[in-house]
């Protein structure tokens, strides 16, 4: 019941745009994105994973959270085969085509303007369309023609992350998106996820955003990945109910 409360704010606008440039390019990815079955993790004597057993369901907005040091950001590269597991079987749907975000890793052309880095690559984007498009993200006015290099840290990551979205993927992975973000960034990036139809998959210690773009969290605790139904709020209700049980049992 409170999963079905849960209300995700869309944006129709930036709904309708995206559904626009991914309707010819985004491939069908079945049921299921990705399946962990008994998947184990090492680095030498530490494990990150031991006979884990996950799924990944199509249009899932997952929050990736554990103790820092856990492991959140191998496991998303293992996602996409970046790192090797160590045991076990990690499946990746044939129809999953991935967007990895990092904020340490962003691909801009400081020297493009904000229009000209909308437009490059998208040869099929009209100029009106890309003015709309950065308008959606906050940026407005004489601003689209000031230059990447000019940008705030977190509004290079908003422009990066508009990038990303209009790429056809239908799997996103994206680590710490919000770090050093403003609000008025955050709420672009909140919004732009709950208009956004494929899966999503996110490393963040922003319990607040957790809170508006999630539906389910997975615990990445004692090498295992536990998963629960609903945003964060929800799971630490779940959680803080499981340990007084176990106190009470004990």
């Amino acid at each position: 019941k409170q999963l079905e409360k849960l209300k995700h704010v869309e944006n129709p606008i930036l709904k309708n745009y995206l559904l626009r440039f991914h309707f010819k390019t985004v491939l069908k990815s079945g049921k299921n994105i990705a399946d962990g079955v008994n998947l184990s993790k090492y680095f030498g004597d530490k494990r990150i994973l031991s006979n884990a057993n996950f799924e990944i369901l199509a249009g899932q907005k997952i929050g990736l959270i554990g103790p820092n040091g856990c492991g959140k950001t191998t496991f998303l590269k293992m996602l996409t085969k970046e790192e090797p597991y160590s045991q076990g079987k990690l499946t990746l749907s044939q129809g999953a085509k991935w967007g990895y975000f990092d904020q340490g890793h962003l691909s801009l052309n400081i020297e493009n303007t904000l229009l000209d880095e909308i437009l490059r690559g998208h040869i099929d984007l009209s100029e009106e369309d890309a003015k709309a498009l950065l308008g959606q993200f906050n940026f407005k006015g004489t601003t689209i023609h000031n230059k990447v290099g000019q940008l705030s840290g977190g509004e290079r990551a908003r422009l990066a992350f508009l990038r990303l979205i209009m790429e056809p993927y239908n799997f996103l992975l994206l680590d710490e998106p919000t770090n050093h973000m403003d609000i008025e960034s955050k709420t672009a990036i909140e919004t732009a996820l709950n208009s956004y139809t494929g899966t999503v998959i996110i490393v963040s210690h922003d319990r607040k955003f957790l809170d508006t773009v999630t539906d389910t969290i997975f615990f990445m605790t004692d090498a295992d990945i536990r998963i629960y139904s609903g945003n964060y709020s929800m799971f630490r209700s779940q959680r803080l109910k499981e340990l007084s049980e176990y106190t009470n049992t004990d």
